[in-house]
């Protein structure tokens, strides 16, 4: 759904965002600091820029969302996928630019598209998010026959072949439980997990590596999962530093 934000402070009124779903009741939105219910949304047009930050993923609250037009989960996605492709065309077009004119040979760029890769990825490892955002980008959904928003969420699929669910409930007080099965199992085991309503997308990424490696060990890992070892291998480095 295509919708317009109303009424919240330091977004221009009008501001089109394109509404990916349905989070339910969370702590905290765009322009909220009390309990709301609330969209996971990605602004169309300019980036809106909240604390100097420029912001392409924002959380805003169903009250402040004025429905312009109503599309399909696909139209949506696809409208995402369009969009993030014209921001990355344009970006490569400016590096080009750059290069050619202070003559920057292949090595050089290379270098600085592995570091500027490195610290995008922690940026948006670091950024804090309803948990409810960031299981929804790693690939859980709502179960058959439960509605979005009602606090359960499960990511289910094949590997090796067999059959890994992760579940995740939402108690009242907003806070996630994770649980996480094999079958068939070569022996029972089901790892638990708890995570606030919001956390950094690295500690949620995180606890969801660490139950996979409690049950499957270190071989082959989900993709949707690898950014964890990343920003794992980031905190023991902080951790190395800073212990005394």
């Amino acid at each position: 759904m295509v919708a317009a934000l109303d009424h919240v402070p330091g977004v221009p009124p009008g501001s089109l965002v394109l509404l990916h779903y349905f989070l339910g009741q969370i702590g905290r939105a765009l322009g909220n600091r009390e309990p709301v219910s609330a969209w996971q949304a990605r602004v169309m047009g300019e980036a809106l820029v909240l604390g100097g930050v420029p912001m392409r993923e924002v959380v805003v609250a169903d009250r402040d969302v004025r429905p312009v037009s109503q599309l399909t989960e696909e139209e949506v996605e696809d409208l995402v996928q369009r969009q993030a492709k014209a921001e990355f065309d344009q970006a490569l077009a400016d590096l080009v630019a750059y290069c050619e004119e202070h003559c920057i040979g292949p090595q050089e760029v290379f270098r600085a598209l592995d570091a500027t890769g490195s610290y995008m990825a922690l940026k948006m490892a670091r950024e804090v998010l309803p948990v409810a955002s960031v299981l929804r980008e790693v690939g859980f959904r709502p179960p058959q026959g439960i509605a979005e928003g009602a606090g359960t969420l499960v990511w289910s699929f094949m590997s090796l072949g067999r059959q890994k669910v992760f579940e995740a409930t939402q108690d009242r007080a907003g806070g996630w439980t994770l649980n996480f099965r094999v079958s068939p199992a070569r022996q029972h085991h089901e790892a638990l997990q708890r995570l606030p309503e919001e956390a950094s997308r690295g500690d949620v990424l995180e606890q969801l590596l660490v139950m996979w490696e409690s049950a499957c060990g270190t071989g082959t890992l989900p993709p949707a999962l690898a950014p964890a070892l990343e920003y794992r291998r980031h905190q023991l480095a902080i951790a190395s530093v800073v212990r005394p």
